[in-house]
Parts: structure tokens; C-alpha cells; sequence
């Protein structure tokens, strides 16, 4: 069985069922007959499931299928660097609805943020402009955080089994050749390397995710901005909220744009800004006034004297 670098518990899960090629589940013996990381066909996005062990009765006619979500004891990302072709394959048709409900909730925090910085305020650095805020699915709040509107069922169906994965990552390859639903996660285990060194650790520690206490699911967003004096912005990652900037009667205007969400990266952004910033005159921060030339003076980071 030919092994690919996954991540350390992962790698450890699979390393310990090929060392003892046999386990006891349910009063039964199996024989480990295929084990390995499932691998997408093709696309983006990766299988909910981390590791896939399919076992044959010694003795017996029986076969079973383990498909494992392998998680550290702390973890807090259930889908990180989210895109729009991610989330139709997670969340289904309704992904922009459910994005869009989410980030509206917190409607008041976005407008309440410093957008524009002649000053650095770490960790964003000297003359920056906010373009808009990427996200990713966590179980946990942040500072700028809002709470999905999906159900217990919901966050446990779609976000940790994956049962709206498209055929390519739903009927992943395992050793080399595909298996129907070997991308659909049926059990996750929560725990660490340490706590893990034969097969009945793994088996005794992991649960049905029907089973298990999740919790909640959060749509945690972090800025991308375009820093004007280097031309850069932070990254290509897709936007969930962005900030379409203007001149209106003269002064550089934000608008914050919950529609489309992840239509649009974070260097699709900049062009509309640098339009106008060239209608303001003015192309760096440190250069603007803000009484003089931005619709909101309070969205100008100062620091205090």
C-alpha cells in the first residue's frame, strides 16, 4: 500500500492499522485488506473523509467500511480558505443564501471597522485599505464571527460527512482505484498523538458523527487589504464581504457588499479601488485629509496622542 504524506495524526492512524493488520469492531475480527487518505478525482476542495479502512471477517463473511474524520482534541477549522465552488460542494444550492444570512447578522461589526490606515495598527501595516474580509468555518467565535443558520443535523450532514459532495470527492481513490462514497466521512475521532498507539485506541475513541456533540458552526472573518505603497494586497482568497469603494461628491465612499459573496478575490477587488483612489487624487492614505476626502472620517485609523 502505497502511503502519501498526510498529516501526523492522520499519518498515525493509518500507520498503526498497517503495523497490527487486523482489528476487533462489534464481537468481530478483520483483516485490514485497505487503508489509506482518500484522494479527490479531480477539482477543488478535498473528501470529508481523512482516513478509510475497509476489513474483511476472519473466520467469516463479513466486510466493513471505517471512513474517519481524524481531528486534534483542540481543533477549530471545519473549512478554511473557503471558496464559491468549495461551499456549493459543502452547503448545497443554497450556499449564497446561507453565507449572505450569515455575514448580514453582523452587519454593525463591519461598518464599525477601521477601513483605511495612514497609521499601521498591528497587524495591518501603514497606508492599507480594507478591500473586503475573507472566511472560514470554524466551531468556535472569534472577534468577528457570526453563527451559520444550519441545524445540528445540518452542520453534522454537511460540513463533517460531506453529503453533498460532488462524484469527484464523494467516490474517492483509495489505493488507486475509486470506491463509491469513500469521501463521506461516517465517524470522527477526536484526539492526539500520544493518546493513540493500537488499532482499539483509535476504534474506542472514535464515534458515529450522528452521535457526537459538535456544536455550533461560525463563519469567522479576517480583512484583506490592499496596501498602496508596495501594490499588494493580502492574497487572492476569495471575499465573503467586500468593500466596493467610490467617489461621491468628491470623497472616497465605502460600500459594503454582502451580495455575491466569494464572487469576487481579493486582487478582483483592486482595480475598482485604484479607480478611485485616481478620481480622489489621492493614492496613498498618509496623502488623504480625512475631513477633506473620505465620506466617513471615522473609518480613518489615528492613533491615539
Amino acid at each position: 500500500m502505497v502511503q502519501r504524506k498526510y498529516g501526523a495524526l492522520e499519518r498515525k492512524v493509518i500507520d498503526i492499522f498497517l503495523s497490527e493488520g487486523e482489528f476487533n469492531f462489534q464481537g468481530k475480527r478483520y483483516k485490514v485488506v485497505k487503508i489509506d487518505k482518500p484522494q479527490k478525482q479531480g477539482g477543488s476542495g478535498e473528501p470529508k473523509t481523512d482516513v478509510y479502512i475497509k476489513g474483511e471477517e476472519i473466520g467469516g463473511n463479513d466486510t466493513i467500511e471505517l471512513k474517519l474524520s481524524v481531528k486534534k482534541r483542540d481543533f477549530e477549522f471545519i473549512e478554511n480558505k473557503i471558496t464559491a465552488v468549495r461551499m456549493k460542494d459543502i452547503l448545497g444550492d443554497d450556499w449564497e443564501e446561507i453565507i449572505q444570512n450569515a455575514s448580514e447578522k453582523i452587519a454593525n461589526s463591519f461598518s464599525n471597522f477601521y477601513l483605511i490606515y495612514p497609521e499601521a495598527k498591528y497587524p495591518t501595516l501603514k497606508n492599507s485599505i480594507t478591500l473586503g474580509w475573507k472566511a472560514e468555518i470554524t466551531n468556535k467565535e472569534r472577534t468577528l464571527s457570526a453563527k451559520m443558520d444550519l441545524t445540528e443535523q445540518e452542520i453534522k450532514d454537511l460540513l463533517y460527512k460531506g453529503i453533498n459532495l460532488p462524484p469527484d470527492k464523494r467516490d474517492a481513490i483509495v489505493n488507486g482505484g475509486i470506491i463509491p462514497d469513500s469521501g463521506i466521512a461516517e465517524y470522527i475521532i477526536e484526539t492526539e498523538l500520544d493518546d493513540i498507539h493500537t488499532t482499539q485506541d483509535v476504534l474506542s475513541q472514535m464515534e458515529l458523527i450522528d452521535d457526537a456533540h459538535l456544536g455550533d458552526a461560525y463563519l469567522v472573518f479576517t480583512a484583506n487589504n490592499y496596501r498602496t505603497d508596495t501594490a499588494k494586497c493580502d492574497g487572492a482568497r476569495s471575499l465573503a464581504v467586500r468593500v466596493n469603494w467610490e467617489v461621491q461628491n468628491g470623497k472616497i465612499t465605502p460600500h459594503f457588499m454582502y451580495h455575491d459573496p466569494l464572487a469576487f478575490t481579493g486582487k478582483e477587488a483592486v482595480p475598482s479601488l485604484l479607480k478611485a483612489l485616481e478620481e480622489l487624487g489621492k493614492f496613498h492614505p498618509e496623502e488623504m485629509v480625512p475631513e477633506e476626502d473620505v465620506s466617513d472620517p471615522s473609518k480613518v485609523y489615528k492613533k491615539k496622542q
